[in-house]
């Protein structure tokens, strides 16, 4: 289960920004902006954010925080990555919101703060963005600077999922698995685990595996289980290792051939 940050190129699309921008100073800083950082100048780019920061644009102010937070074009300094983001999160920005949640949330640059973390996360969750909605998930889940609360952890999860989002769909689905604030469904956490594997994430492509070698909400079929696992390691999940080990000394050859080929096909049709 993880935190999600938000990147630089927001929530909104740019033309549709720029829309809304479009009778206010400093919208063309933002789209010259937009434009070198796109293009990967991102000294020019860093010089007309700022620009259009100044003058109060919080798209601007965001993207400035971001490139501060992350050392891009300038040397990394999350002070003043936070000072952008709070410009921005002052004026109802949702991704900076989000990302200066995050920071009180780890500990980045600030003094980690659950409660200040909670405050600027709920504002962005509020605005229907599914990163902050799978943070504030975790929190309740784990009881960080809140009563743990499995009901609200779900709560927040499902709003996510809902969205399409991997990390709100994976955690969802160990919430089922395990049973925790729901009574205990396979058949459902391994939906939920399907809806973020087939996004690429490792993590639900792993515990997918494990549900199909233990036939735990499907019949057992190892050959499916293996190639989830196989598609787990590819990806990233270096903890699947001994899983494929221990999968594959129950298998017959034409077994693993079968689940490697099939692992191939679907990274062929999902690059």
């Amino acid at each position: 289960m993880r935190a999600i940050f938000i990147n630089a190129i927001g929530a909104l699309g740019c033309a549709a920004l720029l829309a809304t921008l479009a009778t206010r100073a400093g919208a063309g800083d933002l789209e010259e902006g937009i434009r070198f950082r796109d293009s990967r100048d991102y000294q020019r780019a860093i010089v007309a954010f700022r620009r259009a920061a100044e003058q109060g644009i919080p798209e601007a102010q965001f993207n400035l925080g971001f490139m501060y937070a992350n050392g891009t074009g300038v040397l990394r300094d999350f002070s003043r990555a936070k000072e952008w983001y709070e410009k921005a999160a002052s004026q109802g920005h949702g991704g900076a919101q989000n990302n200066l949640g995050l920071m009180y949330y780890e500990g980045t640059g600030v003094r980690q703060d659950y409660k200040q973390a909670i405050a600027w996360l709920t504002k962005a969750a509020m605005q229907g963005h599914p990163a902050p909605q799978v943070t504030l998930g975790l929190m309740y889940d784990k009881g960080q600077g809140v009563p743990q609360d499995y009901r609200k952890a779900i709560e927040w999860y499902t709003k996510a999922a809902a969205q399409g989002s991997a990390a709100g769909q994976s955690n969802l689905g160990t919430m089922y698995e395990a049973g925790t604030g729901v009574a205990q469904d396979f058949r459902a956490a391994m939906s939920w685990y399907a809806k973020a594997a087939a996004q690429g994430d490792a993590q639900a492509q792993f515990n997918l595996g494990a549900l199909y070698a233990n036939g735990r909400g499907a019949r057992r079929d190892l050959v499916e289980a293996l190639k989830w696992v196989l598609l787990a390691i590819q990806g990233g999940y270096t903890e699947g290792s001994e899983a494929r080990q221990h999968l594959e000394r129950g298998m017959t050859r034409d077994q693993v051939a079968e689940a490697e080929n099939r692992a191939r096909k679907w990274k062929s049709a999902n690059p």
